[in-house]
């Protein structure tokens, strides 16, 4: 069960958005399991295989605020690497039900009451862009 994670991500090698989407700190867990390592440890080469890129920019807008945000995470550092796996997961999953729902904020709050994993965030990612960068 625990190997079931490792080989998913190789068979989502090369394959840019697979790796984006099992990017989250859920995966982090599942991996940092497998190998019997706290996820700390785990981060660096977790985040680093699933981003593919040495460091990323995570950038987006809120539709509740119109507010904008940008985030540079350097993805060898183990905090700024588990953040950066975090960050995005949620991210990801409120921009997908965003767009889910018809980017209707009604139906996305619905969304939000109905959620009963409590990952989904209140405020609505209505953006969002990755930045890979090579250092």
């Amino acid at each position: 069960m625990k190997k079931d994670i490792i080989s998913t991500i190789q068979a989502a090698r090369g394959n840019r958005s697979a790796l984006l989407a099992l990017a989250s700190s859920e995966t982090l867990d599942l991996v940092a399991a497998a190998y019997n390592v706290s996820p700390q440890h785990a981060a660096p080469k977790v985040a680093q295989r699933l981003f593919d890129a040495k460091s990323v920019t995570i950038k987006g807008s809120s539709q509740t605020y119109s507010k904008g945000f940008s985030k540079r995470y350097d993805l060898t550092d183990e905090n700024q690497a588990c953040r950066a796996l975090q960050t995005w997961g949620v991210r990801s999953l409120s921009n997908r039900v965003w767009h889910q729902v018809g980017k209707d904020i009604d139906a996305y709050y619905a969304a939000f009451e109905a959620d009963k994993t409590g990952l989904l965030p209140r405020h609505s990612t209505v953006e969002l862009k990755l930045i890979r960068h090579n250092k």
